[in-house]
């Protein structure tokens, strides 16, 4: 008996127990339970267990033979196809586990936000992606637009703007500063208050992106719907009171 075939069978998925009463069954053929016990070097109990496992599974067999009971493993190939047929199972498994992924983990309780940091101008290109990715029908986003044109130009700014209009979206800005290319499919309010805000937060789907553009261009995305959902009640309330 290889070690190096127990080994195999034990990394598709048998247990040692399996394995070694798999290829001592092949190696002797048609034999009692004490027979393949002793060529496995297991327990007569064991045995019979692994028996069991390996009946259930279609590669092992029993015969009577006179008052005898033999048992006897079907060939490689009979296994091989078991193997093959657990893969498939597995993969349709995954599939549906890969279709529902969103859905479980939105339903989880208690559910921590996921939290990530970019830095730079490659901010633009990820809130673009963001949008791809999510394509949410509302678009909230309350900014210093003069920080904004400090830190990157119109064109630099591009690769967003035609993300959000790529569909129709309900897009409202809550703004600080002068609006140099108005958008006749964006909103704009103004914000009250001498005090300026020095950012941008903005609000979509289950996400709120928070930057900062002051010293240094830095951006924290956090996922977690009430925390979204918070903050897009926060913004419509600042929203009905701002100016048209």
């Amino acid at each position: 008996m290889l070690k190096k075939h127990i080994d195999l069978l034990r990394d598709l998925g048998l247990q040692d127990s399996e394995a070694r009463v798999y290829f001592a069954a092949i190696e002797l053929g048609p034999s009692s339970v004490q027979e393949i016990a002793k060529r496995a070097e297991l327990s007569r109990t064991a045995t019979y267990t692994a028996i069991e496992q390996l009946e259930a599974r279609r590669v092992f067999q029993s015969d009577k033979r006179g008052k005898k009971t033999v048992y006897l493993a079907e060939q490689p190939e009979h296994l091989l196809a078991h193997l093959r047929s657990q893969v498939r199972r597995m993969q349709e498994k995954a599939e549906i586990m890969e279709a529902s992924r969103e859905e479980i983990r939105l339903a989880s309780g208690g559910e921590k936000p996921i939290v990530r940091f970019y830095e730079g101008l490659d901010v633009v290109r990820v809130l673009a992606e963001e949008v791809q990715k999510k394509d949410p029908t509302e678009w909230r986003e309350m900014v210093n637009l003069e920080d904004v044109y400090k830190m990157a130009s119109i064109e630099e700014t591009t690769v967003l703007r035609t993300a959000l209009m790529a569909r129709q979206r309900n897009v409202r800005i809550l703004h600080h500063g002068s609006i140099r290319k108005r958008l006749e499919w964006q909103q704009y309010r103004r914000i009250k208050g001498e005090k300026e805000i020095h950012g941008d937060i903005l609000i979509y789907a289950d996400t709120v992106a928070l930057v900062t553009m002051r010293r240094k261009v830095v951006m924290a995305i956090i996922e977690n719907k009430d925390i979204a959902d918070t903050m897009s009640q926060m913004f419509d309330l600042a929203w009905a009171n701002a100016k048209e």
